[in-house]
């Protein structure tokens, strides 16, 4: 009698999932430990989560995280994107408990590779510190959003639109520390950029706007804050005006 296969709880929770989603043909298939099968699995999941389907997507995730570390080993940089895209679902899904480690793990595996993109350690220290963010842990995220910030000015220019949000992005977590001041400035040229290079209807230049609307009421300038709420009113979010 021939052995029967030993299934690890990412396989197992992965088959279970594709019958549940009338994907069961796949399960086979799905099941070969290489490279092409933790791509496909990423796709899939990225497929699922388009959709809004974030506890179908998880298993398919955890099931390429663990192909890949096998395959590439723990510190691989490619394991960390792995790691990135598992911890981002779950940050997506309000699990901050289970999303941290796996971001920070990111990060030191892409900090400490040799020759890294910086883009992906902008990115690493970009999920984290919105993760701190959400978590209310604002002095945390601030040191993060103003490494991201050098390496987005470095590499894009200091007007391009990933700049103006990580400006947005910081300049919320100063707001919440009570440094208002920065923060106005902050706005201020975030709001610059993105009226520079994005549509008036573009919801990071709504954003930014509303965000600095709502610091100039807080402050007590409701004159430049009305104005700033009517330009609001104007612009619908379809784009209609």
């Amino acid at each position: 009698m021939a052995n029967k296969k030993i299934r690890t709880p990412a396989q197992e929770r992965l088959g279970f999932v594709l019958r549940q989603n009338g994907m069961g043909g796949l399960e086979e298939q799905l099941s070969a430990e290489n490279m092409e099968t933790s791509i496909c699995l990423d796709n899939l999941a990225l497929f699922l989560r388009s959709q809004g389907k974030h506890e179908a997507a998880e298993p398919f995730l955890r099931r390429s995280l663990e192909i890949c570390e096998k395959l590439l080993g723990a510190d691989h940089p490619d394991t960390a994107t792995n790691l990135t895209n598992l911890g981002v679902l779950l940050l997506e899904k309000g699990d901050l408990t289970g999303a941290e480690p796996l971001c920070r793990r990111a990060l030191s595996i892409w900090e400490n590779s040799p020759g890294e993109d910086p883009l992906n350690i902008a990115t690493g220290l970009s999920n984290l510190a919105s993760l701190l963010q959400t978590k209310g842990d604002y002095a945390g995220a601030e040191p993060l959003y103003r490494r991201v910030l050098a390496i987005w000015e470095k590499s894009f220019g200091a007007d391009h639109p990933d700049v103006a949000m990580t400006l947005n992005n910081l300049a919320l977590a100063l707001c919440s520390q009570g440094n208002n001041a920065e923060a106005e400035q902050l706005y201020r040229r975030a709001l610059a950029i993105c009226d520079k290079s994005l549509d008036a209807n573009h919801p990071d230049r709504m954003a930014t706007l509303k965000n600095l609307a709502d610091l100039l009421e807080a402050q007590g300038d409701y004159a430049a804050a009305e104005q700033l709420y009517q330009q609001l009113a104007t612009v619908e979010p379809d784009g209609k005006s």
